[in-house]
């Protein structure tokens, strides 16, 4: 593997520290405040090593089949130990897989129930600013104005409730709203 520019070498393995010779008063320690959260940053810093090391990235493509970009894990073509350092971090972090968040578009872990296919999932940053709840609400009136416009031009409530994938009882709901 070559590196250029400024970084030259190779990442360096940091390597974990000795309990026995932790000592809190320390400058360098002080910022932690504990060992265990000194070892979990040791960690979080080894694993991304590894992931610079062998590779591990992200990259984005658009997928002409769904429409749509899509993000990828690129293991630097097939290299083994990119895919192992990659386990290994979603191993420690608790979690099955990398998801992509609705709302802001970053890659994340996912510690609980993996989303459903199809359903935006958001971060809680996304969560408080009240993206899904204005995301919801725009899909709401979308569907209710092409729902108005289909009727007006004399389809079915049973037409429209299979074309925007809707129960035939929500749709009529929609249209008694408007009269």
């Amino acid at each position: 593997m070559q590196y250029s520019g400024e970084d030259a070498k190779p990442p360096a393995f940091f390597g974990l520290s000795n309990y026995a010779r932790w000592n809190p008063d320390s400058p360098l320690l002080r910022p932690f405040g504990n060992a265990l959260y000194f070892e979990r940053v040791q960690i979080g810093g080894e694993i991304t090593t590894w992931m610079e090391l062998f590779g591990v990235a992200l990259t984005l493509g658009w997928e002409k089949s769904s429409d749509a970009w899509q993000l990828a894990v690129n293991y630097n073509r097939g290299r083994f130990l990119g895919v192992v350092a990659l386990h290994l971090a979603l191993s420690v972090a608790g979690a099955e897989s990398l998801f992509t968040r609705a709302g802001c578009g970053r890659p994340y872990i996912r510690a609980q129930r993996k989303p459903n296919d199809g359903q935006a999932n958001y971060c809680e940053t996304c969560a408080t600013t009240r993206k899904p709840q204005r995301e919801a609400e725009k899909r709401y009136r979308g569907n209710l104005r092409a729902a108005r416009a289909m009727a007006a031009k004399g389809s079915s409530v049973t037409e429209i409730a299979q074309k925007l994938d809707q129960a035939p009882d929500v749709v009529r709901g929609w249209l008694q709203k408007g009269k």
